[in-house]
């Protein structure tokens, strides 16, 4: 079985395979949207079964290897732009390879056309020597009614929802207004299939 990463085919396009010798992946794959103009890659829980922790952390390195030659290839003609929300929930599996691939790549100046936005509520711990030089910490303040009032009825398509009410219980923090936007969307959903 194959896995096969792609930057998109056709013109200027990455493909890789990446051999796994046994090792059952489950059916999720990489994803490719468009949010606000920009491709968007998103992951479905992409996780690896192997026969031992070996075999699984051998595969995970010809992944990784593979990710690094598409996003060199990508950063050739653009920016590029990770945007990591509530690191606070990230896994320690994730946040050892975010720190130790990604992070520790653009700390050695070999990605410097990509950016990280690590968001949360709490800081990661990074050690600040090492990363003074490419590292910049802000606030984010909290959504006023007109942005709780796009991102809810705009966005989210959820006219339903009194505004006023969801500003006033989230207090505008935005992974409050997500997971409120979430569950209203999951009731909704509910709602259609009791008419099935």
């Amino acid at each position: 079985m194959n896995i096969q990463l792609s930057t998109g085919a056709g013109a200027g396009g990455v493909d890789l395979s990446v051999g796994t010798e046994g090792a059952q992946i489950s059916d999720s794959q990489f994803q490719v949207g468009d949010v606000a103009g920009r491709d968007i890659i998103k992951d479905n829980f992409f996780y690896v079964q192997a026969d031992s922790d070996t075999t699984r952390r051998a595969i995970e390195a010809r992944i990784t290897d593979a990710f690094f030659i598409c996003l060199a290839e990508l950063v050739k003609e653009k920016r590029v732009v990770f945007l990591f929300d509530s690191c606070e929930e990230v896994t320690k599996e994730a946040d050892r390879w975010i720190q130790s691939q990604l992070l520790a790549r653009i700390r050695e100046g070999q990605l410097s056309k990509v950016i990280v936005v690590l968001a949360g509520r709490a800081l990661p711990e990074l050690a600040r020597s090492s990363w003074r030089h490419c590292l910049a910490v802000t606030g984010l303040s909290p959504f006023e009614l007109e942005h709780i009032t796009e991102y809810i009825i705009e966005k989210r398509g959820l006219t339903h929802l009194d505004v006023d009410t969801v500003l006033k219980t989230s207090g505008g923090h935005p992974g409050l207004l997500g997971k409120m936007a979430d569950i209203a969307s999951l009731e909704l959903e509910e709602d259609d299939d009791d008419w099935l």
